[in-house]
């Protein structure tokens, strides 16, 4: 079958597929959608909810996910099963980027943008320029991704189109490439297809009077003219006109005209430079974005700078341009648009009314109507050396009539993502969030010193961190420990140490709004519809990491595509960040959402989203697990979720493995804020759930301290089942860390199960109880437990199986014995019950104890001198116990694989295991290092 290396994939024209060089035809236009979206995504996982957004769009088919998982699998038919893997949250299109022609397409442009030299400029836009076979997503059938991606493409096109021609204009660029005739043909045949872009038009009057063919030019321009005065009732632009005049051989008539406006005033308005720690990856960006240091381009150049309210973005934008006067000699215009703010954003007109004043145009001499402003005011500094600086820009409708075109540069500052502006006017973005830790300790101990006030570096180290690294709060807190430099970090610390806390202690006395972190923040939440504003309460006060849509969705009781959508406008407005359809708010953000909840929201419909946050965490995590490891549990033990929770469900180990070590850190959270809330029901539950992932990894303290608290919330709950599982769980967990008390938490399990007449869980908890004995020593004890425990899992056979709680495991039991019977050297038997066992895990799928009783049967092996059996078993051992990372099993088996090469007289194979087993290990007090060690001499 092919792999991602094989697959070309076209989407700049009609849909096109390669597979090994070969075209292959997709019967189904949703098949073509949505390999799009996946190829336009390329290496990124995205959800099914998000393909069918993307696919579908308002018309989505009554079951997305089933329908998107359908074409999926007949995409894997066709491109080869490894070409898309289930990843979280959903699925990737494992393909090199440069075979979509799509991602080729941006990072040629991107590349031909940072190159000094234009002959290798223009030699990088033909490249791109060439993959360009028509409209984008032609007959993808892409829905919703063709209306978000073809026009940022095509402008972008266009735009490279016209740079390619500036370029091949220029002798130096022209005479090296010999490019001519071809971009000449493109943009004849694009102005046909765009006739109302003067731009290009200009570009194909150049090249028409480069060639000679000057009336050509002449008869070209008047055809223009006619076309803008039929449609749109206007004029040629300047830039037409000129050409125009030039071609007649005629002064310019646009510098003829009988009254001229003033010549505008040399403008100096930046505010002070404010103090910059850092930020000097943000700085070049916008060296880049405004083209400084490379050879004059035509066109404008237009940045924008966003981040969260206080993370600096004016100080950024303003250091930059004080930086960079020498390149703006006609000035610099800096306007605050409000648009984030206690006062009301800046209309268009008025902003333009305060443009064109500091221009010097009188008031009373400037158009009422907004699109004749916005004219004169880019009359005024078109041709121009100036820089507009606009700050706290509300949206990209805002700025777009404040933009100045011709050559002119700006920069907008905003809190939301400005989308808008980076695909229509071509935009080059600067994200700016918290600075990294080194330089949040320099700008702190800086503000301090100013006051005289010295702190150790951890002492800032750790205030940085509790600020969140967010400028504003830095400076915030340095201010408050200068005027108590007594007492005033450690106090200060203190505060902070307490999430309720926090905010209050950022927040200085007086009566700046600026100086307030709450205040700036709440300028952006007064932004936010009530559904939003409600979904992004709700989540930061359920849980402060990151999470995913399904999540939110399942909290709010909202559809997953609606779900994502608000997040993504939360994402937009840089509430939240977003990452591989993952969301999170910064740690202050967050925790001033999560205080407005407590205000405004009802207590009992916190609780509500709570107990469907648990719910869809411990019914997605026991799916994940049942897939990982064989269902060893009776459903009936769990709550049956709210009706509105829709928990995940995975098709494979490897995809339910990821999603369980992506969301260990916030099912570890929650079980503990569950236990701090008195909710033992959902704590015993959720902490044997993910302990039976945990389970798999070679050592987890984080295991045994979760089964101790399933055991203390086992207490608390009317439920004697409860009581032994959590107790076998937690015996579990001791076994594992190697730690003595496993054997009493076990004999309690045992009591336990018994009392309650539970067979099933009795023969478990007896097989786990061998196992500790076994290794602690005692192996003939082994054996009788292991016995006992068939002797239970017989009797459960003949009683109703919905008696008992956890169901034996015969495979396990089998691998058990084999492994006892084979270190007391009976190694016949030991091998009959270790192959049970590999037959009776291969019948029901279960890998775990399929890799372990291949490992066990390696291990006899070697003890019987069958060097060659024992090495061809550990080789297949370490492979399944590798593809479900079982690493806890592998380091056994690694073990033997050292055993045996030694033996051979490999030594460089078994140092190749031995490391490979200790790297697993981390160090940890596991006896097996030792083990380890010895076998390597």
């Amino acid at each position: 079958m092919p792999v991602g290396s094989e697959v070309r994939i076209g989407l700049l024209g009609p849909f096109e597929l390669l597979v090994g060089g070969r075209p292959v035809h997709l019967a189904g236009d949703r098949q073509r959608a949505v390999l799009a979206a996946l190829a336009s995504s390329a290496g990124t996982a995205i959800s099914a909810d998000t393909l069918g957004d993307l696919v579908w769009g308002d018309d989505p088919p009554q079951s997305v996910r089933r329908t998107v998982q359908t074409l999926v699998l007949r995409l894997r038919r066709q491109l080869g099963t490894a070409s898309i893997v289930s990843r979280p949250p959903g699925y990737a299109l494992i393909v090199d980027p440069d075979h979509v022609d799509v991602l080729r397409f941006d990072r040629l442009l991107h590349r031909a943008g940072v190159l000094a030299d234009p002959a290798a400029e223009l030699r990088t836009i033909d490249d791109a320029l060439r993959l360009w076979r028509g409209a984008p997503y032609g007959d993808a059938a892409a829905g919703r991704l063709e209306e978000l991606e073809a026009p940022r493409l095509t402008e972008g096109y266009l735009r490279a189109l016209e740079r390619a021609t500036d370029l091949l204009l220029d002798g130096g660029a022209c005479a090296e490439a010999g490019l001519a005739g071809g971009i000449a043909e493109r943009v004849r045949a694009e102005t046909e297809r765009h006739p109302l872009r003067e731009s290009l038009w200009a570009r194909h009057l150049r090249l028409l009077e480069a060639a000679d063919r000057g009336a050509e030019a002449l008869t070209t321009y008047e055809t223009v003219r006619v076309r803008l005065a039929d449609e749109l009732g206007v004029d040629p632009g300047p830039e037409l006109r000129r050409l125009h005049a030039r071609l007649l051989r005629q002064p310019d008539p646009a510098a003829a005209a009988p009254v001229a406006p003033p010549a505008p005033p040399r403008v100096r308005q930046l505010p002070a430079d404010l103090e910059l720690v850092g930020r000097e990856s943000a700085l070049a960006q916008l060296d880049d974005a405004m083209g400084i240091g490379l050879p004059a381009a035509a066109g404008a150049r237009l940045a924008t700078v966003t981040g969260p309210g206080g993370a600096g973005k004016t100080a950024l934008a303003v250091h930059w341009a004080h930086r960079m006067q020498s390149a703006f000699p006609d000035g610099q215009l800096f306007l605050d648009l409000r648009g984030f703010s206690a006062d009301p954003p800046l209309e268009p007109g008025a902003a333009l009314g305060s443009l064109l004043s500091s221009l010097g145009v009188p008031p009373e001499q400037q158009p009422d109507d907004v699109d004749a402003r916005a004219g004169l005011y880019r009359s005024l500094v078109a041709d121009r050396a100036i820089l507009v600086l606009l700050d706290n820009a509300r949206d990209s409708a805002q700025v777009r009539p404040l933009l100045p075109g011709g050559a002119g540069r700006a920069i907008v500052t905003s809190r939301g993502a400005l989308r808008g502006l980076s695909a229509r006017e071509g935009a080059r973005g600067v994200l700016v969030g918290e600075v990294t830790p080194a330089d949040a300790t320099s700008l702190l101990g800086i503000r301090l010193r100013r006051h005289g006030v010295t702190l150790a570096e951890p002492v800032l180290a750790e205030l940085a961190e509790l600020c969140g690294r967010l400028p504003l709060a830095l400076v915030i807190a340095a201010e408050y420990v200068a005027a108590q430099h007594e007492v005033g970090a450690n106090l200060l610390i203190r505060r902070l140490r307490e999430q309720r806390d926090r905010l209050d202690a950022l927040d200085e006395d007086g009566d700046d709004p600026m100086a307030s972190v709450r205040s700036v923040f709440s300028w952006s939440y007064a932004a936010l519809d009530a559904d939003t504003a409600h979904t992004f309460r709700t989540m930061a006060w359920l849980l402060p990491l990151d999470f995913g849509a399904d999540l939110a969705a399942a909290v709010t009781g909202r559809p997953a595509p609606q779900a994502t959508r608000i997040l993504d406008r939360l994402a937009g407005l840089n509430l939240v960040t977003a990452s591989g359809g993952r969301y999170q708010a910064h740690d202050l953000i967050r925790i001033d959402a999560a205080e407005r909840a407590e205000r405004e929201d009802d207590e009992d419909e916190l609780d509500a989203a709570e107990s469907r946050c648990l719910d869809w965490y411990l019914y997605s995590l026991r799916n994940a697990v049942d897939v990982i490891k064989p269902i060893d549990h009776r459903a009936a033990t769990l709550y049956f979720p709210s009706p509105a929770v829709r928990p995940l469900t995975f098709d494979d180990p490897v995809a339910a493995r990821a999603w369980c070590v992506t969301e260990a850190r916030a099912l570890m959270f929650l079980t503990r804020r569950a236990h701090d809330f008195g909710r033992y029901g959902y704590v015993w539950r959720l902490a044997w759930q993910l302990g039976r992932f945990l389970q798999l990894a070679a050592h987890s303290d984080d295991n045994v301290g979760l089964a101790r608290l399933a055991v203390d919330a086992a207490a608390h709950v009317d439920d004697a089942a409860a009581g032994y599982i959590t107790a076998n769980h937690l015996g579990n967990a001791l076994k594992q860390a190697w730690l003595p008390e496993a054997v009493p938490w076990y004999q309690r399990a045992l009591d336990g199960c018994r009392a309650a007449d539970d067979p099933g869980t009795e023969s478990v908890v007896l097989m786990n109880l061998g196992s500790a004995v076994h290794a602690a020593g005692d192996v003939d004890g082994a054996v009788e437990h292991f016995a006992a425990a068939l002797n239970a899992a017989r009797r459960w056979e003949t009683t109703d199986p919905q008696r008992s709680i956890l169901s034996p495991n015969l495979a396990a039991l089998h691998l058990n014995l084999g492994n006892s019977l084979t270190a007391l050297e009976r190694h016949t038997e030991g091998i009959e019950h270790t192959a049970q066992a590999l037959d009776l895990a291969r019948a029901d799928g279960n890998r775990i104890i399929e890799g372990m009783s291949l490992g066990n049967l390696a291990e006899s092996y070697a003890a019987l001198g069958d060097h060659a059996l024992a090495e061809s078993h550990c080789g297949r051992a370490a492979t399944v116990l590798r593809s479900i990372s079982a690493s806890d099993g592998l380091v056994d088996v690694l073990l033997t694989t050292v055993q045996v090469m030694m033996a051979t007289g490999r030594p460089a194979a078994a140092r190749a295991a031995h490391d490979e087993a200790m790297a697993i290990l981390r160090g940890s007090d596991d006896p097996r290092a030792g083990a380890l060690a010895a076998a390597l001499r």
